[in-house]
């Protein structure tokens, strides 16, 4: 299913998106020397086990990431709690038992826009549980390698985050965020923002598809990409305050 981005009080995911903004307007996207590391294809596998404790996005080797960030809280806990302790601990007791939506969004390269918003809805007929696999493919897969990256800013993602929504055993409904940004310029052989077997929140990296190597110095192929599964919707929004 297709969505495009909640307005700000419906689904509460707008201090995510300021804080991603002004990182990425920071990074910004520059003709002269800029760069596209994220990789074409995301695949996870839902971890339920896990918390924000699990964070390997947040490592201190310089991988071309910037910031990634997990935040888990009941859903009307607004803004959310930041005592992930407090969360783990509630969660040890009252485990998540399953996932009812999960949404991936990218942001574009200057911070203004979201540039694709994607939904997997967990319904009857297509239930989330622990070890469930999902796929979402990224803006930067329609990047053409035979124009200037300069030429196509609107597919270069500043960042991504995702938003799962789930279910504890006794009922209550829990919300967990992940979000990144990416390095955009510069980028050297050691680029490599997010890889397989990363673990956050309560997912874990199954497998990419390759950045394009006329854009990421690291890349060594061109990414194989599947037909799409959950076609994007480019739609600009207000920018976050």
């Amino acid at each position: 299913a297709t969505t495009t981005p909640k307005k700000e009080g419906t689904m509460g995911n707008r201090p995510s998106y300021a804080i991603a903004s002004a990182l990425i307007a920071a990074a910004g996207v520059q003709a002269q020397d800029s760069c596209s590391c994220s990789p074409a294809r995301f695949e996870f596998v839902l971890t339920l086990n896990q918390t924000c404790d699990t964070n390997d996005l947040n490592s201190t080797i310089d991988r071309g990431i910037i910031n990634p960030q997990c935040l888990t809280a009941e859903l009307d806990d607004l803004p959310p709690s930041a005592n992930e302790g407090s969360v783990r601990r509630h969660l040890q007791d009252d485990p998540i038992t399953n996932v009812t939506r999960i949404t991936f969004l990218e942001f574009d390269s200057d911070g203004e826009k979201m540039a694709i918003s994607n939904e997997y809805e967990c319904t009857a007929g297509d239930s989330c549980y622990d070890g469930t696999v999902f796929k979402f493919d990224s803006v930067s897969s329609r990047l053409n390698t035979s124009l200037p990256l300069a030429d196509q800013t609107a597919l270069v993602p500043g960042g991504a985050s995702l938003i799962i929504y789930g279910e504890t055993e006794s009922g209550k409904i829990m919300r967990n965020r992940i979000w990144w940004t990416y390095q955009l310029e510069n980028c050297g052989r050691d680029t490599n923002p997010v890889q397989v077997d990363d673990k956050v929140g309560w997912v874990t990296v199954r497998d990419v598809a390759s950045a394009w190597p006329a854009f990421c110095k690291r890349a060594l192929g061109n990414p194989t990409i599947a037909p799409a599964e959950y076609e994007p919707t480019t739609t600009p929004s207000t920018p976050a305050p």
